[in-house]
């Protein structure tokens, strides 16, 4: 979009907010990283579900409808497809000019896989402004579940995936899903989006590798539905392959100034058939668990005036400061106290994390939200869980819309960020 048009549209956005036909927001710099603006258009909206139903093996359709929203404020495309589990081309490649340079973009994507990754755009020199769309839904590789058994049946999670840029003039927020649900990540950049984008394309393969590493020492193959690892060395992998990302991110000097959050759910099944949930956090993206319509933590947010991480930062010689511009503590200019990354912040702002693990009860535990910051800045966890029992969750159809609702409805509340929402159905008898 030329300069000239996206003046005149940004022009008619604030002439229509002075008149009250769309809701004013303020546009302050960014609470993780100060200095980078907020522009006042939703620039790209993107959708990605996945549902565990049966896809027909079809080439990709493609729908296009382009409307124009009241007082001609934003011009929208809507792209409705339906993706093969076979066939993953390029679904926009041959859209119209006039529809690829709009500036609101909506990507619906229903496909049947055992891994998804997307999220945010740009790369440390890139331009930003959303993502790759193609590369955040095709399945970058295909892995055996065979060993993941229930009572003898493989057992596939329903996960409600939405990520929204929002008001920011970048996409820094990723997720990664894999596992048939079982594992599912989310990771929020800051200063950048590449440490998260790094944390996307490698953190399952590199847990799974330090998996195999440990079993293969004591002899066993984590292949094979005989060999399932214990929850303590699922704990390990975990934080072994975090903590070589970090240290492989901070030898890059171009990522001085760059990092990123990372939430984690792993779900463990026992031999007996027992699941346990285990959250691994980093940051200030959050977990958590429904319990009968009850918000349970499993994640505790790393801010720089929580207890625990102000009184490791003061034994370290750091200072926690107010920013009373953004309303927020910071250490080091930054308003989480752990991040993947962030050298010039290191070792102060850590980038250890907290792993926790809960028994989950089958007749309680209903779903796991995990989500950036975007959604928690403006919905209390309570809120949230209040949110998807208030909705038509009776059908895989409703429950695949949650994420996408909840994301909207953050929005709706004027969150100033991107935000990225994950809901894992635990217990679902469709």
């Amino acid at each position: 979009m030329s300069y000239v048009a996206t003046s005149a549209l940004n022009a008619a956005h604030h002439a229509a907010m002075k008149r009250g036909a769309i809701p004013y927001f303020s546009f302050r710099s960014s609470h993780k990283f100060p200095g980078s603006p907020r522009p006042g258009l939703v620039k790209k909206l993107s959708t990605y579900h996945i549902t565990n139903r049966k896809v027909a093996e079809e080439n990709t359709k493609e729908v296009l409808s382009l409307s124009a929203l009241a007082f001609g404020t934003v011009a929208a495309v809507s792209v409705s497809m339906i993706l093969s589990s076979a066939t993953y081309g390029n679904p926009i490649a041959n859209l119209p000019s006039q529809a690829s340079s709009t500036m609101g973009k909506t990507i619906s994507a229903i496909h049947e896989s055992k891994l998804v990754g997307g999220g945010g755009g740009g790369s440390g020199g890139g331009s930003g402004g959303g993502g790759d769309i193609n590369r955040a839904v095709t399945p970058q590789h295909e892995e055996s579940c065979e060993r993941e058994k229930v009572n003898g049946k493989s057992k596939a999670y329903e996960v409600s995936i939405q990520a929204l840029q929002g008001y920011r003039d970048n996409m820094e927020d990723e997720f990664f899903v894999a596992d048939n649900g079982r594992f599912a990540a989310v990771f929020d950049g800051h200063g950048g989006p590449t440490v998260s984008e790094i944390l996307k394309r490698r953190l399952y393969n590199d847990f799974r590798e330090h998996l195999k590493s440990m079993e293969w020492e004591r002899g066993n193959d984590i292949d094979t539905s005989k060999n399932i690892p214990s929850i303590g060395s699922h704990n390990s992998a975990l934080r072994n392959a975090l903590k070589q990302i970090d240290i492989d991110i901070l030898k890059d000097k171009d990522l001085r100034y760059q990092g990123s959050t990372a939430v984690i759910l792993l779900q463990h099944e026992s031999k007996d058939g027992f699941l346990t949930l285990i959250s691994a956090n980093i940051g200030d993206s959050r977990a958590i668990l429904s319990k009968r319509g009850n918000a349970i933590h499993l994640t505790r947010d790393h801010k720089p005036n929580d207890v625990v991480e102000m009184t490791r930062i003061k034994s370290m010689g750091g200072r926690v400061v107010w920013d009373s511009e953004c309303k927020v503590h910071r250490v080091r200019n930054l308003s989480l106290s752990r991040a993947v990354g962030d050298k010039y912040a290191k070792p102060i702002v850590s980038a250890d994390p907290e792993i926790r693990q809960f028994p989950v009860e089958k007749d309680a535990d209903e779903f796991v939200v995990l989500a950036s910051d975007g959604l928690w800045d403006v919905m209390t966890s309570q809120e949230v869980v209040d949110f998807v029992h208030n909705q038509n969750i009776s059908s895989p159809i409703r429950r695949k819309q949650i994420a996408d609702k909840l994301a909207r409805e953050a929005l709706r509340r004027r969150s100033e960020d991107n935000i990225c929402v994950l809901v894992v159905w635990l217990n679902t008898s469709d």
